[in-house]
């Protein structure tokens, strides 16, 4: 009888209509934190991608394959000492 009780008060209601307000707005944030950072790694990603590609495309015009082969040796560009 006091179980019914309870949960047909107004303020046990109340309670679970906040709890459920509550996890909602934890979940859009946590959900904005993942997109954003997740977009920021990407193009971060993406980046690094591209600056890589254009250093062993110009390697590989300047001195076809030995340019290539001289800069993954660590001769030039940014994958050297």
């Amino acid at each position: 009888m006091l179980l019914a009780k309870t949960l047909a008060s107004s303020t046990f209601k109340l309670a679970l209509i906040a709890i459920g307000t509550f996890g909602v707005i934890v979940s859009v944030i946590f959900g904005y934190v993942y997109l954003s950072t997740s977009a920021y790694v990407r193009s971060r990603s993406d980046h690094a991608i591209m600056t890589e590609s254009s250093s062993l495309l110009a390697a590989y015009e300047r001195n076809r394959r030995d340019g290539l082969i001289a800069l993954r040796a660590g001769g030039e560009g940014p994958g050297g000492p």
